[in-house]
């Protein structure tokens, strides 16, 4: 007999009903020239991956508890009784915060599939989730961004006592680096992951600048204008001893395999208790690095 806690709880789009299926693929189909496209043509590829895991969620809780209509039209199976259902499904396997992501998610995939249906009652239970959410306080994870910046160039500066090796020594100033640039020029994941020398990152009258366009934001402002920001100066040296550190990865315009070794798609760092008296949270934070310990300087190297 199959665990239902072992059975997976989301539908992937390819196991979506075909009339589902067809009529996300309208959803997304992008425009061309002066031929409009689908319904959800002017969202960004990663919002609608997100809509179509929330509305495969719902779909997966139909088909294990019987409900699922292979040949039903698109979202026409999103009712008053399936969704109630749904809510009880999840009631206490998650939080108020993620409760109410999963209906307003699935009321926008639902609307992307059936634009002209009238999904009202939805928003009526969206909001009143909303006003039962309970925010978990996060204010103890907090660290000054001071801290932070002197974390980083201090990994920067210091690298030289730890090790003589080019490779790790460069790659030690690199962590470094990205510490203290996140604090000093906070950046979406996104955009700080795809810099890329000469272009987003750009070295004008010999200082360092990101340079992000509007199109590359999250918002894609509607101005146009490209987000410009200047590095600190003590940024500035240390990207210039990352260059120095190892001379087959010169860190300069000109020479692209070098954006690899520096950024990384993704920031885990460990927060340490003795270095920040005073912090009771979790020792691990997903966004910043906290502040340089011996361990710390062990891991990068």
């Amino acid at each position: 007999m199959t665990n239902p806690r072992a059975e997976r709880q989301t539908l992937r789009i390819g196991e979506w009903p075909e009339p589902h299926r067809q009529a996300w693929e309208e959803a997304w189909r992008p425009s061309v020239r002066l031929k409009k496209g689908g319904s959800g043509s002017h969202l960004a590829p990663e919002s609608l991956d997100d809509y179509a895991r929330r509305y495969g969620r719902f779909l997966g809780f139909l088909k294990r508890t019987g409900r699922l209509d292979p040949d039903a039209p698109p979202a026409s199976q999103v009712t008053p009784e399936n969704v109630e259902a749904y809510i009880l499904d999840f009631e206490g396997k998650i939080n108020s915060v993620t409760a109410w992501n999963c209906i307003y998610k699935l009321r926008r995939a639902a609307q992307l599939l059936s634009p002209k249906t009238n999904f009202t009652w939805l928003v009526e239970i969206e909001k009143d989730l909303e006003l039962m959410q309970e925010t978990r306080s996060k204010l103890n994870r907090f660290v000054c961004a001071e801290q932070i910046v002197k974390a980083g160039l201090t990994l920067v500066v210091e690298v030289k006592n730890f090790t003589e090796a080019p490779v790790k020594r460069a790659r030690a100033i690199r962590n470094g680096l990205m510490i203290a640039l996140l604090a000093a020029n906070p950046t979406r994941r996104k955009n700080f992951a795809f810099l890329e020398i000469g272009k987003t990152f750009r070295k004008i009258e010999g200082q360092w600048w990101i340079c992000i366009s509007a199109r590359a934001t999250k918002t894609k402002t509607a101005t146009g204008r490209t987000t410009d920001r200047r590095l600190a100066h003590p940024l500035h040296r240390a990207i210039s001893r990352r260059g120095s550190a190892d001379p087959s990865q010169p860190f300069n315009e000109g020479n692209e395999q070098a954006l690899g070794v520096v950024w990384w798609p993704y920031i885990r760092a460990r927060c340490w208790q003795t270095h920040n008296p005073g912090h009771s949270g979790d020792p691990w934070h997903s966004d910043f690095a906290a502040l340089v310990s011996d361990r710390w300087r062990h891991d990068c190297l």
